[in-house]
Protein backbone atom coordinates (compact mmCIF):
# COMPACT_ATOMS: atom_id res chain seq x y z
CA UNK A 1 0.00 0.00 0.00
CA UNK A 2 1.74 3.72 -0.71
CA UNK A 3 1.89 6.57 1.65
CA UNK A 4 -1.07 8.31 0.53
CA UNK A 5 -2.99 5.51 1.03
CA UNK A 6 -1.46 4.84 4.43
CA UNK A 7 -2.30 8.44 4.97
CA UNK A 8 -6.32 8.27 3.92
CA UNK A 9 -6.46 5.29 6.62
CA UNK A 10 -4.97 7.37 8.92
CA UNK A 11 -7.32 10.55 8.37
CA UNK A 12 -10.69 7.97 8.77
CA UNK A 13 -8.54 6.81 12.12
CA UNK A 14 -9.02 10.34 13.54
CA UNK A 15 -12.51 10.76 11.54
CA UNK A 16 -14.10 7.85 13.60
CA UNK A 17 -11.68 9.59 16.86
CA UNK A 18 -13.60 12.52 16.33
CA UNK A 19 -17.24 10.82 16.12
CA UNK A 20 -16.37 8.97 19.68
CA UNK A 21 -15.11 12.25 21.11
CA UNK A 22 -18.22 13.97 20.17
CA UNK A 23 -20.14 10.98 21.34
CA UNK A 24 -18.83 11.18 24.72
CA UNK A 25 -19.88 15.02 25.03
CA UNK A 26 -17.62 15.52 28.03
CA UNK A 27 -14.37 16.61 25.94
CA UNK A 28 -12.90 14.71 28.75
CA UNK A 29 -10.35 11.96 26.38
CA UNK A 30 -7.51 12.82 24.82
CA UNK A 31 -7.27 12.03 20.87
CA UNK A 32 -4.75 9.26 22.10
CA UNK A 33 -7.14 7.46 24.29
CA UNK A 34 -9.98 7.88 21.83
CA UNK A 35 -8.26 6.14 18.49
CA UNK A 36 -6.83 3.73 21.29
CA UNK A 37 -10.70 2.44 21.28
CA UNK A 38 -11.23 1.74 17.51
CA UNK A 39 -11.03 -1.21 15.89
CA UNK A 40 -9.37 -2.35 12.53
CA UNK A 41 -12.88 -3.60 11.44
CA UNK A 42 -14.85 -0.52 11.73
CA UNK A 43 -11.75 1.32 10.29
CA UNK A 44 -11.77 -0.99 6.82
CA UNK A 45 -15.60 -0.31 6.81
CA UNK A 46 -15.10 3.61 7.17
CA UNK A 47 -12.52 3.22 4.12
CA UNK A 48 -14.78 2.35 1.59
CA UNK A 49 -16.07 5.41 0.06
CA UNK A 50 -13.61 7.94 2.06
CA UNK A 51 -12.92 11.30 0.53
CA UNK A 52 -9.14 11.58 -0.81
CA UNK A 53 -6.23 12.85 1.06
CA UNK A 54 -5.93 17.28 0.24
CA UNK A 55 -3.05 17.91 -1.49
CA UNK A 56 -0.66 20.48 -0.17
CA UNK A 57 0.92 23.37 -1.47
CA UNK A 58 4.88 23.65 -1.88
CA UNK A 59 6.78 26.12 1.21
CA UNK A 60 10.13 26.72 1.73
CA UNK A 61 11.45 26.68 5.49
CA UNK A 62 12.27 30.50 4.77
CA UNK A 63 8.75 31.63 3.88
CA UNK A 64 7.31 29.75 6.46
CA UNK A 65 9.65 31.73 8.91
CA UNK A 66 9.02 35.26 7.45
CA UNK A 67 4.80 34.03 7.34
CA UNK A 68 2.33 36.08 9.67
CA UNK A 69 1.06 33.21 11.75
CA UNK A 70 -1.86 33.48 14.27
CA UNK A 71 -2.18 30.91 15.99
CA UNK A 72 0.25 29.27 18.43
CA UNK A 73 0.27 26.04 20.71
CA UNK A 74 2.47 24.25 22.64
CA UNK A 75 3.42 20.02 21.79
CA UNK A 76 3.30 18.02 24.60
CA UNK A 77 4.57 14.04 24.61
CA UNK A 78 1.37 12.25 25.45
CA UNK A 79 3.45 8.97 25.13
CA UNK A 80 4.65 6.88 28.76
CA UNK A 81 7.99 7.16 26.91
CA UNK A 82 7.58 4.15 24.41
CA UNK A 83 5.35 3.93 21.54
CA UNK A 84 5.22 1.55 18.86
CA UNK A 85 9.10 1.05 17.90
CA UNK A 86 10.34 4.69 20.00
CA UNK A 87 11.14 5.65 23.15
CA UNK A 88 11.17 9.79 23.60
CA UNK A 89 11.42 9.09 27.30
CA UNK A 90 8.39 11.01 27.90
CA UNK A 91 10.84 14.35 26.55
CA UNK A 92 9.41 14.86 23.30
CA UNK A 93 7.81 18.54 22.80
CA UNK A 94 7.70 21.79 20.54
CA UNK A 95 5.59 24.33 18.81
CA UNK A 96 3.17 24.20 16.39
CA UNK A 97 1.96 27.53 14.60
CA UNK A 98 -0.30 28.87 11.95
CA UNK A 99 -2.02 31.25 9.76
CA UNK A 100 -3.92 32.21 6.76
CA UNK A 101 -3.24 35.54 5.07
CA UNK A 102 -3.88 36.53 1.41
CA UNK A 103 -5.41 33.37 0.54
CA UNK A 104 -2.65 30.92 2.27
CA UNK A 105 -2.53 28.44 4.87
CA UNK A 106 0.78 27.92 6.51
CA UNK A 107 1.58 25.61 9.42
CA UNK A 108 4.73 25.13 11.07
CA UNK A 109 5.52 22.37 13.54
CA UNK A 110 8.69 21.86 15.17
CA UNK A 111 9.55 19.03 17.43
CA UNK A 112 12.29 17.80 19.93
CA UNK A 113 13.09 14.71 21.83
CA UNK A 114 12.37 12.65 18.88
CA UNK A 115 14.32 9.45 18.14
CA UNK A 116 14.99 8.82 14.38
CA UNK A 117 11.91 6.11 13.17
CA UNK A 118 13.17 2.35 12.37
CA UNK A 119 13.27 1.40 8.70
CA UNK A 120 10.09 1.64 7.17
CA UNK A 121 8.59 3.88 10.02
CA UNK A 122 7.79 7.97 9.47
CA UNK A 123 6.53 10.57 11.61
CA UNK A 124 3.79 12.63 10.45
CA UNK A 125 1.65 15.52 11.25
CA UNK A 126 -2.10 15.84 11.17
CA UNK A 127 -4.86 18.96 12.13
CA UNK A 128 -7.96 18.32 13.71
CA UNK A 129 -10.97 19.95 13.72
CA UNK A 130 -13.48 19.05 16.81
CA UNK A 131 -16.62 20.50 14.83
CA UNK A 132 -17.72 19.29 12.38
CA UNK A 133 -15.06 16.81 13.01
CA UNK A 134 -12.15 16.63 10.40
CA UNK A 135 -8.92 16.22 10.10
CA UNK A 136 -6.42 16.32 7.08
CA UNK A 137 -2.50 15.02 7.35
CA UNK A 138 0.52 17.83 7.15
CA UNK A 139 2.76 15.20 6.00
CA UNK A 140 5.65 14.07 6.80
CA UNK A 141 8.40 15.66 8.83
CA UNK A 142 12.08 16.08 8.06
CA UNK A 143 15.01 15.67 10.12
CA UNK A 144 17.07 19.33 10.39
CA UNK A 145 20.81 19.29 11.38
CA UNK A 146 20.27 20.37 14.50
CA UNK A 147 18.27 17.71 15.46
CA UNK A 148 14.99 19.04 15.34
CA UNK A 149 11.60 17.52 13.42
CA UNK A 150 9.95 19.97 11.48
CA UNK A 151 6.61 20.08 9.81
CA UNK A 152 5.63 22.46 7.02
CA UNK A 153 2.61 22.03 5.50
CA UNK A 154 0.87 25.02 3.08
CA UNK A 155 -2.87 25.09 1.21
CA UNK A 156 -4.95 27.90 -0.31
CA UNK A 157 -7.73 26.70 1.64
CA UNK A 158 -8.49 28.15 5.03
CA UNK A 159 -7.75 25.57 7.91
CA UNK A 160 -7.38 27.85 11.23
CA UNK A 161 -10.45 25.89 12.29
CA UNK A 162 -8.31 23.03 12.53
CA UNK A 163 -7.20 23.81 16.15
CA UNK A 164 -5.38 20.92 17.61
CA UNK A 165 -2.19 19.44 15.88
CA UNK A 166 -1.23 15.88 16.64
CA UNK A 167 2.30 13.88 15.56
CA UNK A 168 2.02 10.28 15.13
CA UNK A 169 4.47 7.69 14.50
CA UNK A 170 3.11 5.93 11.33
CA UNK A 171 4.75 2.19 10.13
CA UNK A 172 4.74 2.05 6.10
CA UNK A 173 3.21 -1.36 6.37
CA UNK A 174 -0.51 -0.75 4.94
CA UNK A 175 -1.87 -1.64 8.17
CA UNK A 176 -4.91 0.71 8.44
CA UNK A 177 -4.91 0.78 12.41
CA UNK A 178 -4.20 3.81 13.94
CA UNK A 179 -0.30 4.77 14.28
CA UNK A 180 0.60 6.07 18.00
CA UNK A 181 0.34 9.03 18.77
CA UNK A 182 3.50 11.23 20.08
CA UNK A 183 2.77 14.82 20.52
CA UNK A 184 -0.20 16.85 20.71
CA UNK A 185 -1.39 20.63 21.52
CA UNK A 186 -4.12 22.68 20.67
CA UNK A 187 -3.38 25.92 18.43
CA UNK A 188 -4.75 29.38 19.93
CA UNK A 189 -4.84 33.05 19.24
Amino acid sequence: MNKKVASLIGIVAIVVAGVLLIATNDGSQSVTEITETIGQTELEKLMEGSPSAMESMAITAEEAEAFNFTLYGDLEDVTDGQVQTINTNGEAEGFAEAGFVDGKYVLRAEITGLPDPQDGEFYEGWVVRREPFKFISTGMLTKQDDGTWLNLFSSSEDLTGFISYVLTIEPDDGDPAPAGHVVEGMLEE
